[in-house]
């Protein structure tokens, strides 16, 4: 089972070339990290599976995140979470129903991941084609379609976006009290933006929504015929790395150092290629 796990406990805040801001207030961005799941657990683990013990395994991140300042997190390998609470808001009519389009805008990681796997809502697997012909609000669920007529969609963004989304500025851009500007990119964040129409048979409550993650990139040596492996990636080429659900492609990479933008972000930082041998 991969580890995939969601780092971390927030130390500090400290300043970021791009975070996901809303009205002016810091939603996700860079922050000093302590590690809710660090080498030390990674390499117990490893240690433990050469000796013949079980392991534990990480617990899916459940819980919607929010309040003031949230953890910044990250995903590697095939994972869910809950993500954090970013935004909400409503809109439109429906029949005599006023504000009958619920927006729930959720962060999901604070790195680029690689895909969206699927989606679980109130515990159920749904079906989710990011293909597919989108409406305004983006692609419908069909589960949540009753007689032909939809009513749950979603917008997924993998954290590659360079301008904000076009239906959350067109929806709130103008809103009074906390507006969603052109600035609000969120840029390296991937994120999750849900809209539900009002139905009492349907929704009992807001939905509670697992979004199954295919996590960041990875650098795997063994994909690199300059380092003794077979392959075109190279660990200064991000944009070479790709998805990976190995532990051990995740040790190394977070060993030297996770960076975005050219900005180290999470890891080891002094930590040379020499100390890590193929």
């Amino acid at each position: 089972m991969p580890i995939g796990t969601i780092v971390a406990t927030a130390a500090g805040l400290v300043t970021t070339a791009g975070a996901l801001t809303v009205g002016g207030m810091l939603l996700a961005g860079t922050i000093n990290l302590v590690t809710s799941f660090g080498m030390g657990a990674i390499v117990r683990r490893i240690q433990r599976r050469r000796q013949g013990e079980q392991s534990d395994v990480a617990g899916v991140f459940g819980a919607l995140r929010g309040g003031g300042i949230v953890p910044c997190s990250f995903i590697h390998g095939r994972w869910a979470t809950a993500g954090s609470l970013v935004y909400r808001e409503t809109w439109g009519e429906d029949g005599k129903t006023p504000n009958a389009y619920y927006v729930t805008v959720i962060a999901i990681s604070d790195l680029p991941v690689t895909g969206l796997a699927g989606l679980i809502v109130n515990n159920k697997p749904v079906t989710v084609d990011l293909e597919g012909t989108p409406a305004t609000q983006g692609v419908p669920i069909p589960e949540f379609a009753v007689e032909g007529k939809d009513h749950l969609w979603i917008r997924f963004h993998y954290g590659s976006q360079t301008a904000a989304d076009s239906y959350l500025v067109a929806k709130f851009g103008a809103h009074a009290d906390h507006p969603w500007t052109a600035a609000a990119v969120g840029t390296g964040v991937a994120y999750l933006i849900v809209t539900a129409l009002v139905d009492n048979e349907l929704f009992s409550g807001w939905p509670e929504f697992l979004a199954v993650v295919d996590g960041i990139r990875l650098y795997d040596l063994r994909e690199d015929d300059t380092a003794g492996g077979e392959g075109d990636q190279r660990y200064a080429d991000t944009a070479t790395h790709g998805f990976s659900e190995s532990p051990l492609v995740a040790a190394y990479n977070i060993l030297r150092g996770l960076s975005y933008a050219g900005e180290p972000f999470y890891g080891g930082k002094r930590i040379g290629v020499l100390n890590l041998p193929f």
